[in-house]
């Protein structure tokens, strides 16, 4: 979405370099010398043809319904996150994509990959992922109910006991757990922060929903709300306006 919001913005510059095979000197947003010599390695010619193709689809509606797949007619799908709190983006991507199959393919993050989505074409809040057990070592920590947010303080955390780790072949069918590993990179028992819950089973491999981050996203005083909370209340006032 950002893309389209940033196109949206800055489609008549992109037309000009296009169209010109430079950056105009007084280019507002190309202005560091790195970035500029970059882009110019690609703006290798002059292409008319491609910024009145390109020019001509983004004045045709002002609703910009379809841009996607307008301007690029050979994509066949989209790959992007719309799991858990992201999927209140499916509706602007189907809007401006016409309708193109959503896939979210991998599951990972800057600790490690961890899994793959061994159905790409199902539908987004359908999609679950299966962890691979040889990327790295997967425990889970039971969620102990919808206040686990506060559980999670540092102080308390001292004080209370926390459920046992639940190895990969234990996790139960409909329970959250937060995602914990051990990666090759020499993390040892990393609580990720993720809440997964379980969807179900490929073969005897456990197959996981993304729900949410484990952490508060509001504080205030002695309410704290959650990001699914955050989320629902969200799509709420959208739909009452």
């Amino acid at each position: 979405m950002v893309a389209v919001k940033c196109l949206q913005q800055h489609w008549t510059l992109l037309c000009d370099d296009i169209r010109h095979g430079t950056i105009a000197e007084d280019h507002p947003k190309i202005t560091d010398p790195s970035v500029r010599k970059a882009v110019m390695k690609i703006l290798v010619k002059t292409n008319p043809k491609l910024a009145d193709f390109i020019e001509n689809e983004c004045k045709r509606d002002s609703s910009w319904e379809g841009i996607v797949s307008r301007l690029w007619p050979n994509a066949k799908c989209i790959v992007t996150i719309i799991t858990g709190t992201m999927s209140h983006h499916i509706n602007n991507i189907d809007f401006y994509s016409n309708g193109l199959p959503i896939v979210s393919h991998m599951y990972a993050c800057s600790e490690c990959f961890l899994g793959i989505n061994l159905d790409p074409l199902t539908k987004p809040p359908e999609v679950s992922y299966t962890l691979i057990p040889t990327l790295a070592y997967f425990e889970f920590l039971p969620i102990l109910g919808e206040d686990d947010n506060q559980k999670d303080n540092f102080n308390q955390e001292k004080k209370q006991h926390h459920p046992e780790l639940v190895d990969l072949v234990k996790v139960e069918l409909g329970r959250e757990y937060e995602l914990v590993v051990t990666n090759y990179a020499g993390l040892y028992r990393y609580r990720v922060g993720d809440v997964l819950r379980v969807a179900g089973f490929k073969n005897n491999a456990p197959q996981f929903n993304f729900m949410r981050r484990r952490n508060v996203v509001l504080s205030i005083d002695m309410d704290k709300t959650n990001e699914t909370e955050f989320q629902n209340a969200v799509k709420k006032q959208f739909t009452i306006l």
